[in-house]
């Protein structure tokens, strides 16, 4: 199913004349070709973002190394944390200031509140079709409700016009990790 979702996508994008036509045809050929050899199945794979496929491989090898790690912090709590929607043009700049703007408030927690903060975290940018806006937001696993109340505080001091009610703080449960990946 996942091979044929990638197939559909990009099926349409090879014949574009574009500098990622050969990226494109690796996806196309990505997994395609199932050599067996005795009781083992093998096959190629490209590793290209927008293969679901691989998204599914790459998302299985973190799960996988970050899940004893992440047992071991106790107390987890799932925090979204958010900007306001932007355009394209303005999505790098953007990201970059939320990865300046998270180490500043990581910085602070440990520096002032005496909070260290532990955990893992994600980007990840929503487009709305509709809007052809980019929703840039990090999700991110932290150990405690004390940090994940004060991550969000020094996150909205730093956004002053990001939305309250955007931002939440959610006690993991049995699969939130999943959310992450």
């Amino acid at each position: 199913k996942a091979k044929a979702i990638t197939d559909a996508i990009v099926s349409r994008m090879v014949d574009l004349d574009s500098p990622l036509k050969p990226e494109y045809w690796d996806t196309w050929w990505c997994g395609r070709i199932i050599v067996q050899e005795g009781g083992k199945a093998t096959s190629k794979f490209f590793n290209k973002r927008w293969c679901v496929v691989c998204g599914r491989i790459r998302e299985a090898k973190l799960r996988n190394q970050y899940v004893k790690p992440i047992s071991e912090i106790g107390d987890l709590y799932f925090v979204t944390l958010t900007v306001p929607a932007v355009n394209g043009d303005n999505l790098p700049d953007t990201i970059a200031k939320m990865y300046k703007v998270f180490t500043r408030v990581k910085d602070n927690m440990r520096n002032t509140y005496g909070i260290k903060l532990k955990g893992i975290r994600k980007l990840e940018p929503n487009f709305n079709y509709w809007a052809d806006t980019f929703n840039p937001h990090y999700h991110v696993l932290v150990g405690g409700r004390e940090a994940a109340e004060k991550l969000v505080s020094l996150w909205l001091g730093a956004f002053p016009d990001a939305v309250r009610d955007a931002q939440d703080i959610k006690k993991a449960t049995e699969g939130t990790e999943a959310e992450l990946f």
